[in-house]
């Protein structure tokens, strides 16, 4: 074994040092990053890039300078970041959640200083696997809608679901296992799960109250929480007519928040058509509202889907219905009462179904 030089073994009296103070800090305001390189990285420019929660990544850049180089950054709340290293070819994943953190790239590189850092490995690379996955099920079901091949496209759309369903369980286990860490609060906020599940999730890490993204995600669920009634609005028809929300007289109305570009979407229309047939007699109305790029070819378009209710026009942009909504992955629906309360948000098929049957049953 070859020996450790003194200044090896102080480098990590101090990291150990600073984990320890450092373990139970959550929120705060800057940290600074401090980097170990090996000789040959002497001269060379190295980048700390941070991926923060709903703005643009934060880049603060370097020049190793007898082997260190330190980046110094002010966050709104913990954050995963990467340092890139000019020629080398995979970027240094960490996580930023306390004021002083250590990176060496000694031999090995490792960190010490960053209470998230590890977990968020072992995170990160759960994501990029469910990730290429499916991708590479995209690319299969893209070549099937190219060759019109109907069974296929079936068969991987079902296998599109069942993937879906099985990453989102590992998101949410590796959540409910990790309640306390940062890694595991961003992995909550940056990404998509069914209203229900994220207000179940969102109950469970009320540690991160003090986070700007914590607001966030509390402001949205409340706009749409069950029992509150709908701002009324008015969009155009497929068919150039005005059509406002509260002139509809129905027992129960879906809005399904749609897009033509989704196959997910075309998918859930099918079903609804079956739901429409059952439960349209005895009080329910449809109303889709399609989110689209502008107005004369989106609704050439949208005739053409021939849906057999109400199919409404959102133009894109800061004044769309849907972004009022809150609507961030489609399909997505919100279950309103007559009275434009909210009954129930983000429901699959399966679950509107069950639903309808239980209040219109007679």
């Amino acid at each position: 074994m070859g020996t450790i030089s003194s200044k090896r073994i102080a480098f990590l009296v101090v990291c150990c040092l600073v984990c320890l103070r450092s373990a139970a800090v959550h929120a705060h305001d800057t940290t600074t990053v401090h980097c170990l390189f090996s000789q040959d990285w002497e001269g060379k420019q190295a980048m700390l890039v941070v991926k923060v929660l709903y703005q643009p990544p934060i880049i603060v850049k370097a020049t190793v300078f007898n082997r260190k180089a330190d980046f110094t950054i002010t966050l709104p709340e913990p954050s995963p970041a990467y340092i890139w290293l000019e020629g080398k070819k995979e970027d240094y994943q960490l996580f930023i959640d306390s004021p002083a953190i250590y990176v060496s790239f000694d031999q090995t590189a490792f960190v010490t200083g960053s209470p998230s850092s590890e977990l968020w490995a072992e995170q990160l690379a759960m994501l990029t696997t469910n990730q290429e996955s499916e991708g590479d099920l995209r690319t299969e079901l893209a070549h099937a809608f190219f060759d019109n091949d109907s069974l296929a496209i079936r068969n991987l759309e079902q296998l599109d679901d069942s993937l879906k369903t099985a990453h989102t369980n590992q998101l949410v286990k590796q959540i409910l296992d990790h309640p306390s860490s940062a890694s595991s609060w961003f992995l909550f906020a940056s990404n998509h799960f069914s209203y229900n599940r994220t207000l179940d999730l969102f109950g469970k890490l009320s540690a991160f109250s003090s986070y700007p993204s914590f607001k966030r995600i509390q402001a949205k669920l409340a706009k749409n929480q069950v029992d509150t009634k709908v701002t009324d609005f008015t969009l155009p028809t497929v068919t150039g007519q005005s059509f406002t929300l509260s002139t509809l007289k129905a027992t129960y109305i879906l809005i399904d928040f749609s897009s033509r570009f989704f196959a997910a979407c075309h998918r859930r229309h099918n079903a609804l058509k079956q739901i429409y047939r059952t439960y349209h007699p005895r009080g329910l109305e449809i109303v889709t509202v399609s989110l689209e790029f502008d107005s004369t070819a989106s609704r050439n378009d949208m005739q053409q889907e021939n849906l057999p209710w109400i199919h409404l026009l959102d133009l894109m942009g800061p004044t769309s219905i849907s972004n009022q909504f809150g609507v961030e992955q489609m399909p997505d629906t919100i279950l309103l009462s007559a009275g434009q309360t909210v009954l129930g948000r983000d429901m699959s098929v399966s679950e509107i179904e069950a639903t309808l049957s239980r209040l219109l049953k007679k």
